[in-house]
């Protein structure tokens, strides 16, 4: 039997060297399933960080709370409120601006109420 080669022949093994050298050739920096998993606990604590500063940003945008001293705090996925404000308003205001932030679970507040007299 004799192999004759062809084009469309030639064709076909061109194309499966080119597929199997793309293949083998992937990035070294790609995780494989024998690498390390990013542990859950850095993988929590960057959400947190991330959470915290977008809550923090968008109560200082939140014209209501100009100046007010608020702090906010996560831990995953919960976030505190410390701080003080003027008026129960600015409390609320305070708490819907924590929790329309994607990816927050609850919103506590510690916010104290200053009475001025």
């Amino acid at each position: 039997m004799k192999f004759i080669l062809t084009i469309p022949k030639i064709s076909f093994f061109l194309a499966v060297f080119i597929i199997v050298s793309v293949v083998n050739s992937a990035p070294h920096g790609l995780p494989t399933p024998n690498s390390d998993p990013i542990p859950r606990a850095e993988i929590v604590k960057n959400t947190d960080t991330i959470l915290t500063e977008r809550v923090q940003k968008e109560i200082r945008n939140n014209p209501a709370l100009k100046g007010e001293p608020i702090s906010a705090a996560s831990h995953e996925g919960n976030i505190i409120l410390q701080g003080s404000v003027e008026t129960k308003e600015q409390e609320r205001s305070a708490i819907h601006s924590a929790q329309s932030i994607s990816g927050i679970i609850k919103v506590e507040s510690q916010l104290t109420i200053r009475r001025n007299k």
